[in-house]
């Protein structure tokens, strides 16, 4: 398997479980939203512990 689609693969189950996570803290799709897309328009990096490196969300 390539590398880079492992990596991805990793990252989307983090993504996953933190979409879940905040669901279940009551935090709504429309608030997750909203928390993306306001670090987007700063320009805010999200950076991935486990993949040692950023992504830009824009």
């Amino acid at each position: 398997m390539d590398m880079n689609l492992a990596n991805a693969k990793e990252l989307d189950g983090e993504w996953t479980e933190l979409i879940l996570t905040a669901r279940k803290l009551g935090i709504s799709i429309e608030e997750i939203r909203a928390f993306l897309r306001s670090a987007s328009d700063r320009g805010t990096q999200i950076y991935t512990a486990a993949a040692g490196s950023s992504q830009d969300i824009t």
